[in-house]
């Protein structure tokens, strides 16, 4: 995996000074995308002995890229929605997750002036489309009534089903 660097964060990491600046320069690749090299233990070069990134406890938090200001959040854009999800690449987001005996909850907002558009009449797979696939894994993924091997079975074909039709692009059921 790589943790990408924005153009903005990668011009202030240029222009600091001293062994901080000497050791953001020294742990990022010259190629595009701009991007940590990551070390031996495929972390983070900047990662302290306790994994705390150096950058932020000297300069704070404004101080981190985006996909380190975000993480273990990311989002999923499609059309005018934006959904956040916690990735399960961090130990310790897929630690709770796992072990929450109650459901997971997707939370939603709105936010004001931003509409969802209605697309459904120029793409086969739409935003409504990609929200029902979603909540429908989630619901087999959390149907205590059937053994965990059972619901994960389920899930994959789901989500072979589900990718079918995206490749196929008919209409989504």
């Amino acid at each position: 995996w790589e943790i990408d660097i924005d153009d903005d964060t990668y011009a202030r990491y240029l222009s600091l000074d001293g062994p901080d600046g000497d050791l953001v320069r020294s742990a990022v690749s010259d190629s595009e995308p701009r991007h940590f090299i990551l070390n031996e233990k495929g972390c983070c070069p900047l990662l302290d002995e306790r994994g705390l990134c150096r950058l932020c406890l000297s300069h704070g938090e404004e101080s981190l890229c985006t996909v380190c200001h975000m993480y273990p959040r990311f989002a999923f854009l499609y059309n005018e929605t934006t959904e956040y999800s916690l990735s399960m690449a961090c130990e310790e987001a897929a630690r709770i997750i796992i072990t929450r005996t109650e459901p997971v909850k997707l939370l939603r907002s709105t936010v004001p002036g931003c509409t969802d558009a209605d697309d459904s009449d120029d793409e086969p797979f739409c935003p409504d489309d990609i929200e029902t696939a979603r909540d429908t894994a989630v619901r087999i993924l959390q149907d205590r009534s059937a053994d965990i091997r059972a619901r994960i079975c389920t899930f994959l074909d789901y989500c072979c089903d589900v990718q079918s039709l995206i490749n196929s692009e008919e209409e989504f059921p």
